[in-house]
């Protein structure tokens, strides 16, 4: 245990490290116990020089707080609302991370006793052979001579014997015990476990295999609730040990981890933690799985972001920087679901950074790209990078200023119909940090269209291994029947649905559109 909570503090202080130095706010993380919880957090609301402090639990209670205080440099303070947006979103994956450790670790020691002794679970996709293995184990380290396990029906109205192991042919009766008949099992979905011997309750009979004198019944349980019953039985009149109840618990948690890998996940409507968990923080996750719709000056634009699971890891942004230019950015995480997210969250809390600062530095493309790309070498590893475009749009000047960082080529589509590709302009961002990048303008006329999108969109495959590709996009726009930025997009996504159907898949995809008006 200590060595658990050792390992959680020190990948935390890494986490507050990395941030203090992409954002320049210092960000540090306070370890407490029950003891002085309430003190530290106290401290903490007393404190003037503390800005900004957050709770750290694991589930189970308060293991700490994230807090930062004022920067030593001032020319950081007008970020202070963009850092306890990001500090918070950091809060909450944190609580996420920390919360699965604490799982990890309960589960880890669950399995001690199997892992003593060199039991090795089957694969999961054999899960009457894993069943067997676990109920020979229960019958092979214990006194126990039957063994058998009772899954709980979906509708919760009955217990159905799936497996049972013996060394003397022993018929386990009664397979079928439906809780009308009132049968013992009920008791163990409250309780962790108990002993029947036949002696002191004769009416127990019937549920016990001919010529056993002594039951044990242990819950199989997961994290959503009862799962089914674990029954062992002896010939003798006797009391269980308390190594043998611990094995049986073992094995018990074994077979909950089975049944919740082969058959809940199939069979049940109830989500795993993990899906839950990450539920909460995908609806928590702005810029994700979203419409957005902009009308601003001389153009309107919108936007679609889809995740392929609970956290994606594609940026997708418009930014009114004042009433005649707007920040365009869209951004491909590599990777998918947390690891995308976690480069996703480091690329929108750098770009909000920067559109909150001085006008000027927001205006210089390559300067903003160069900065987020040293924001995220700095708190990632070098097999976490993305892909990124980010320009501005000038209603006032007619033009669109952009910095392409290794992302897919957007498109100009003329009001002439005339197609051009824009530039790339360097690496993708996180790979060097010392990168350099250009930048390239684009004049823009009134009915000029500008599509931009991830390879989410344009790599799709379809059930012939046909990829979607740009050709896809200018064959859907060919199509539109109206020219106003939403008609497009729709036309758009629904030819792409429409190719990508059986196909491979999804990535994360994301697609904006631009038309000037």
């Amino acid at each position: 245990m200590q060595q658990t909570v050792h390992n959680t503090q020190t990948w935390i202080a890494s986490i507050c490290e990395r941030f203090s130095s992409a954002s320049g706010w210092p960000l540090s993380f306070r370890s407490v116990d029950q003891s002085d919880r309430a003190d530290v957090e106290a401290q903490l609301a007393a404190d003037e020089e503390c800005c900004w402090y957050r709770e750290i639990h694991d589930g189970s209670e308060v293991v700490g707080f994230l807090h930062f205080s004022l920067p030593a440099d001032v020319h950081h303070d007008h970020a202070y609302l963009a850092t306890c947006d990001l500090a918070d979103l950091l809060a909450e994956i944190t609580n996420k991370l920390v919360c699965a450790e604490r799982s990890l670790s309960s589960r880890s020691r669950e399995l001690t006793t199997l892992v003593d002794i060199g039991l090795a679970l089957p694969r999961e996709d054999s899960l009457v052979s894993a069943l067997n293995q676990l109920l020979q184990a229960s019958v092979q380290l214990t006194g126990f001579r039957c063994a058998g396990f009772f899954l709980l029906d979906p509708v919760r109205r009955a217990l159905r014997l799936r497996v049972q192991h013996s060394f003397d042919e022993q018929l386990i009766p009664i397979p079928e015990r439906r809780f009308d008949d009132n049968p013992p099992d009920i008791e163990v979905l409250t309780e962790p476990y108990f002993v029947l011997q036949k002696a002191s309750l004769p009416e127990v009979e019937r549920w016990m295999p001919e010529g056993t004198a002594t039951a044990v019944c242990l819950a199989v349980s997961s994290q959503n609730g009862p799962i089914g019953s674990l029954w062992a039985f002896d010939r003798r009149s006797r009391v269980p040990s308390d190594r043998e109840i611990h094995v049986l618990e073992s094995l018990a948690a074994q077979i909950a981890t089975v049944i919740e890998r082969v058959v809940l996940r199939k069979e049940s409507q109830t989500q795993h933690r993990l899906a839950r968990e990450l539920k909460v923080v995908s609806d928590n996750q702005t810029g994700t799985d979203l419409d957005q719709i902009v009308n601003g000056r001389s153009f309107e634009a919108t936007a679609r972001c889809l995740s392929r699971h609970e956290l994606g890891g594609d940026v997708c942004e418009f930014i009114c920087l004042d009433e005649n230019r707007t920040v365009i950015a869209i951004g491909d995480a590599s990777g998918d679901s947390i690891p995308a997210a976690i480069v996703m969250t480091a690329v929108r809390g750098a770009l909000r950074t920067i559109a909150s600062g001085p006008i000027e530095e927001a205006l210089d493309t390559r300067s903003a790209v160069r900065r987020i790309n040293r924001a995220l070498h700095a708190i990632t590893p070098a097999h976490q990078f993305m892909s990124f475009c980010y320009g501005i749009l000038d209603t006032r000047t007619m033009d669109f200023r952009y910095t392409n960082a290794g992302h897919p080529a957007p498109i100009l589509i003329a009001d002439d119909d005339q197609q051009t590709d824009l530039t790339s302009h360097g690496m993708l961002m996180g790979v060097d940090e010392n990168a350099e990048y250009d930048a390239s303008t684009i004049e823009l006329r009134h009915g000029d269209k500008l599509i931009l999108f991830t390879d989410g969109i344009i790599e799709a495959m379809s059930k012939t291994k046909q990829m979607f590709r740009n050709d896809g996009i200018l064959a859907a726009i060919k199509q539109a029947t109206d020219d106003s930025a939403t008609h497009l997009l729709t036309t758009i996504w629904n030819q792409f649905e429409r190719h990508s159907a059986g196909g491979s898949d999804p990535d994360d995809r994301s697609l904006m559109v631009i038309r000037m008006t």
